[in-house]
């Protein structure tokens, strides 16, 4: 091919006719400009494609990700309910006058139930890589990563406030616990269907720090149901945004 222009060249310029090898000329730049920018179009279109396919994988793993995190809030939600509703029927019993168990099954229950709170925070293993690897650059809507970024920074300060509070407070629980129930034959406690005698005995000469912790644990299970019911309904506002986005 290269031979053939050239012989094309040498005619031209034998024949003087140097108007026409110019033009001639003039066409092959252009040919070869339309040529790179051809395949710069080309290598473009094809990257765009493998963002396009990347970003859809990502974007699949986060909406994955919501999706089971609404899952894990709602049945929080449920527990921290539950924790608060049993630390309200204890705090009573506490400060009934005289200090009286009416039902002792429920007691004993409501009783182990304040053995402190556990961690519940998971790291958004899709997110974290999508940020970290740098590819956040590849979503574009700019709506839609702005409420990605104030859903997990909500998230990770309601985890961090929580590593706080809670730890504490399951820190003490068990102090007390295991000092009740220490007070007779441990099982005695498990084995009965209401707590020991010598262990209701602990309790009532203890009423008072047993009440501040309960109440304590009351608190924070409120405070944490709202938060896992608010976390729950801004994850389904932003996973509807998620698959609106994706089915587009």
């Amino acid at each position: 091919m290269i031979k053939f222009f050239r012989k094309i060249r040498q005619k031209l310029l034998s024949e003087n006719k140097f108007s026409k090898y110019l033009i001639y000329a003039i066409g092959e730049i252009i040919l070869v400009v339309i040529g790179i920018l051809i395949a710069i179009s080309i290598n473009n279109w094809n990257q765009n494609r493998i963002d396009e396919i990347t970003l859809g994988s990502y974007l699949k793993r986060i909406s994955e990700e919501i999706h089971n995190d609404i899952e894990s809030y709602e049945s929080l939600q449920k527990e921290f309910s539950e924790k608060e509703e049993r630390s309200n029927r204890l705090i009573k019993v506490l400060d009934a006058e005289p200090f009286t168990i009416k039902n002792p099954k429920q007691f004993k229950d409501d009783f182990f139930s304040i053995n402190g709170i556990s961690p519940w925070f998971d790291e958004p293993v899709a997110w974290t890589q999508l940020v970290q690897s740098g590819e956040l650059k590849l979503m574009r809507d700019e709506a839609l990563v702005e409420s990605l970024l104030k859903y997990y920074a909500r998230i990770k300060k309601s985890a961090k406030d929580y590593e706080q509070f809670p730890t504490q407070i399951m820190i003490d629980s068990r102090k007390l616990l295991s000092a009740a129930i220490a007070s007779s034959k441990y099982s005695e406690n498990l084995d009965s269907l209401k707590l020991s005698d010598l262990t209701v005995q602990y309790i009532k000469n203890n009423k008072q720090t047993f009440k501040e912790l309960v109440v304590r644990m009351s608190i924070i299970s409120r405070n944490y149901s709202i938060s896992m019911n608010r976390h729950a309904n801004k994850g389904k506002e932003l996973l509807k945004l998620l698959n609106e986005k994706t089915e587009n």
